[in-house]
């Protein structure tokens, strides 16, 4: 890991440790299988393939980008991995843009995982020649609808024009609207933008919300959420002594502030972005949205995201 990073390694390894899962910081360059690959985040993947195969005991996994910092310490992986058999990809969506992140998913161990990685791996070879092709990101909606079988030709023809942050939201927006605003599907589940287990350091107001357990994209100084620095020595040999030196005064304890903070940007969200978030729907129901979009709010959603010329898949 990047020494840029590496108390919030620290903190993830210590995090690993208190709950007893395995910590591995993975080198993608350091994968012989890997080192074709000259796009470092399809690489990442790869490496993460590679890790598993060579890992059959190991079950479900976390990856993670490095940017990530951790939070809070008591939530568990498990408390994102769906109890339903057969899924063994779980992926979520940015709250600030709908996208369906590409940097942190949670992954089970299997045969199936393999190919669904392979496949979203080899889409490196078809990146467009245009300036916001997203690498891994774009490339992960074109293979996610295509996972679920509900990939729509237009929005291929969206990605391969994405010369600009408006028309990949297009893009986005005609993946959304060709999936029909599903997020449970036989082998895969996506989380709702504000119910992953990482949010990224944007909104709302880079403050800690009781729902957060990792904050992504976090590219500033520890110090910034951590009271002092964190020494992976004190949790090998004294787990019970470390505790994650959270600053507190970060910490939103009100949930009536934290919901009205979550009403803010999720509004702003639509407003920024209408192509790919269709509407705000989640601020009349965090922490507790339900995991598919129903009834009228689904048709809504729908229509919205569906309006435009670019995303018209039958649905």
């Amino acid at each position: 890991m990047q020494t840029k990073y590496s108390q919030l390694g620290a903190a993830l390894y210590c995090y690993a440790v208190s709950h007893g899962y395995i910590f591995r910081n993975l080198d993608p360059s350091s994968h012989i299988l890997c080192t074709h690959i000259s796009n470092f985040f399809f690489r990442k993947h790869c490496a993460v393939l590679h890790y598993l195969i060579t890992h059959p005991k190991i079950g479900w996994v976390m990856v993670l980008d490095g940017d990530n910092v951790l939070v809070n310490s008591s939530k568990k992986i498990e408390d994102y991995i769906p109890s339903v058999p057969d899924i063994y990809v779980v992926h979520s969506e940015r709250f600030y843009n709908g996208e369906i992140s590409a940097g942190n998913y949670l992954i089970y161990n299997c045969q199936w995982s393999y190919i669904y990685l392979l496949n979203w791996i080899n889409m490196y070879t078809i990146l467009p020649s245009v300036p916001y092709h997203n690498n891994d990101n774009g490339a992960l909606h074109i293979h996610f609808a295509l996972s679920v079988g509900k990939m729509h030709p237009a929005c291929f023809d969206l990605w391969y024009g994405s010369l600009n942050e408006t028309w990949y939201d297009r893009y986005v927006g005609c993946i959304k609207c060709a999936i029909a605003g599903q997020r449970r599907f036989a082998h895969i589940w996506l989380l709702r933008r504000g119910h992953s287990f990482a949010r990224d350091y944007r909104e709302p107001e880079n403050t800690i919300l009781e729902t957060d357990f990792l904050i992504h994209g976090f590219k500033n100084d520890s110090s910034y959420y951590y009271r002092w620095q964190i020494r992976t020595s004190v949790c090998r040999h004294n787990i019970a002594a470390w505790s994650i030196p959270i600053r507190s005064e970060m910490v939103v304890t009100n949930r009536s502030i934290a919901q009205a903070l979550i009403r803010h940007y999720d509004v702003a969200a639509q407003k920024n972005h209408p192509e790919s978030i269709g509407i705000a729907d989640v601020f009349d129901c965090w922490p507790f949205c339900q995991v598919e979009l129903t009834g009228h709010k689904e048709q809504t959603y729908l229509k919205t995201l569906c309006k435009s010329d670019h995303h018209s898949p039958d649905i």
